[in-house]
């Protein structure tokens, strides 16, 4: 038995949380969902995590905070970053992560997700029974 990879999903936009929990849990990833900084910083707090993957909007350069704790405490996820925009060029200006980090653009498209998460997070491991977990609800199906 192998032990499932969990993912920490970081995106203010409830359309963008849903598109990634769709994707992931079809791929066969276990997750977390949370919608803002603080709230991923507790999750990085009490769960380990295989991957991380924040919804910025460049130059706001949000998430800086996540990134930060990461960098601070040595935590060297694999971190990808979804923009806005066809062109992964809108995340000029983003303070870089020490870690192995990734811009991919919106629309998130399953193919090349799923070519992100073998690569740098790894297979999916034994699917979760859980569909998401909020910090918020607890467990939902």
């Amino acid at each position: 038995m192998t032990t499932p990879k969990n993912l920490l999903i970081v995106a203010r936009n409830p359309d963008t949380r849903e598109r990634l929990e769709d994707l992931l849990f079809g791929l066969g990833y276990g997750f977390r969902t949370v919608a803002n900084q603080s709230e991923a910083l507790m999750m990085l707090q009490r769960w380990h995590f295989d991957g991380l993957l924040l919804d910025v909007d460049p130059p706001a350069n949000r998430h800086s905070e996540v990134r930060r704790f990461l960098r601070e405490r040595g935590m060297l996820l694999p971190v990808l970053l979804l923009v806005k925009g066809s062109d992964a060029s809108t995340a000029e200006g983003l303070e870089t992560y020490q870690g192995t980090e990734t811009v991919l653009p919106q629309p998130i498209k399953e193919k090349e997700l799923g070519q992100w998460l073998s690569q740098s997070v790894g297979l999916p491991g034994e699917r979760w029974s859980a569909r998401t977990f909020s910090i918020r609800s607890g467990p939902t199906s």
